[in-house]
């Protein structure tokens, strides 16, 4: 029941998709836990640790200040994805967003 499900979600965003001129290359057969999956194992562990060092280096030792800071850009920015999906319905990506609002050659620079 949970497959027909999705595949009539697919089905129904791949026809949306089709408005603005893309037709669809890939089956959507990835679920929410195996995405999540990959973004925990695609990040590195290490990663955190690096950026930390070099923020407490570079901040003198205040390090929540870049974190307080990085948080208020990334609240912008999940603002502004949230309209921008909402209005173009396509990858999610910067350059379709782009490509959209100012023009192609401004999305591939993007």
């Amino acid at each position: 029941m949970r497959a027909v499900a999705m595949n009539t979600q697919s089905i129904l965003a791949d026809n949306e998709l089709k408005e603005f001129g893309y037709s669809p290359k890939l089956n959507r057969t990835l679920t929410t836990w195996q995405l999540t999956a990959f973004g925990l194992t695609y990040l590195q562990p290490i990663g955190p640790a690096v950026i930390f060092g070099f923020l407490l280096s570079t901040s003198g030792g205040s390090v929540a200040l870049p974190y307080a800071l990085a948080f208020v850009g990334m609240i912008f920015t999940i603002l502004s994805y949230s309209v921008l999906i909402k209005e173009y319905p396509l990858s999610g990506s910067i350059y379709n967003y782009v490509k959209f609002v100012i023009s192609p050659f401004w999305g591939f620079i993007a």
